[in-house]
């Protein structure tokens, strides 16, 4: 593992719990939030930036200062499918608010296993419809949204994609996928990786699945498995990236070789020697900057709003 990814981790586990086998899914999801607690104290801080509720669309705005803020990414949260949240996530949004320069709609939706799939795509997909609608209204420009989802929230910003952009390409300039879970059969699967260099498991990705896909895991929607899509219409530019100790690595590269073959453009980086979530991990280490770097650039470029060192 990358010596920086490493020592950063090895902070993170000695501030946080490690939980015994056949925990349940409410101690699974404490045990989210304690993560995330810990990794905003040490997240890099930001200042000039104002954050308003719009209940009446369902989404939290993290607005910067700046010309560009009237351009908006919808942020989808990760966490398993069973955890995280807005709250959780302020941390990131706001940071990624200052970096890019635009604004962040943070959406909150409801989680498994308490509502399977299709309630949290359903959440998703309306907000974008209200965002799209009211976007005048929030003082948005009328250029298309981008979406960003890490992990559990990438898998729900791709089938929330593929839903929408057939029908109704001009919403979305461009997806980000930041390490994602996109294939239910990954849980199924043997894996090489040493256990100890996971941070996402194969046990914990079947449980996620399991509560994700609830009665329907054994024919599943390609909306809430994206990599059951035969068929990518409609997709705008897509950023996807993951670790070579990633458990996701090979159906991010195959999800992205299918994409290409079908027209998209994509873009995929694949990072030497670093696991699941390195970048939230260890976002000063080297490895972690640079993939800031990377999909921050991706997403100024196609929401138009000029290349700076920010």
């Amino acid at each position: 593992m990358d010596p920086e990814v490493r020592r950063a981790l090895d902070r993170l586990h000695l501030r946080t719990e490690t939980l015994p086998d056949g925990s349940d899914f409410r101690d699974w999801r404490a045990s989210i939030a304690q993560t995330n607690t810990v990794i905003a104290e040490e997240f890099p801080r930001v200042q000039s930036l104002s954050v308003e509720e719009h209940p009446d669309i369902g989404i939290r705005l993290f607005r910067p200062s700046g010309p560009n803020a009237d351009r908006v990414i919808v942020y989808v949260h990760g966490g398993g499918f069973i955890g995280g949240s807005v709250d959780q996530s302020a941390y990131r949004c706001r940071w990624m608010a200052a970096k890019i320069g635009v604004s962040i709609a943070a959406v909150p939706y409801r989680r498994a296993p308490e509502w399977s799939f299709p309630a949290a795509h359903d959440d998703v997909v309306n907000v974008i419809s209200r965002i799209w609608e009211a976007r005048a209204n929030l003082g948005f420009s009328a250029e298309s949204l981008g979406i960003w989802g890490d992990s559990a929230g990438g898998c729900i910003a791709a089938g929330a994609v593929l839903a929408m952009g057939a029908g109704r390409p001009e919403i979305f300039a461009c997806a980000v996928l930041s390490q994602p879970a996109l294939d239910d059969r990954t849980a199924h699967r043997p894996r090489h990786i040493p256990a100890s260099a996971l941070t996402w498991s194969v046990e914990d990705n079947a449980r996620a699945w399991n509560a994700w896909l609830g009665s329907a895991s054994e024919r599943p929607s390609a909306l809430a498995a994206p990599a059951r899509k035969t068929s990518f219409e409609g997709m705008p530019p897509v950023y996807l990236d993951v670790g070579t100790l990633d458990l996701f690595r090979e159906e991010v590269e195959d999800f992205a070789t299918r994409m290409r073959a079908d027209g998209v453009h994509v873009e995929c980086r694949v990072w030497p020697d670093v696991p699941h979530a390195f970048d939230v991990i260890a976002p000063r280490s080297r490895v972690g900057r640079e993939a800031w770097i990377a999909k921050i650039e991706f997403t100024r470029r196609y929401l138009g709003v000029q290349s700076s060192n920010r």
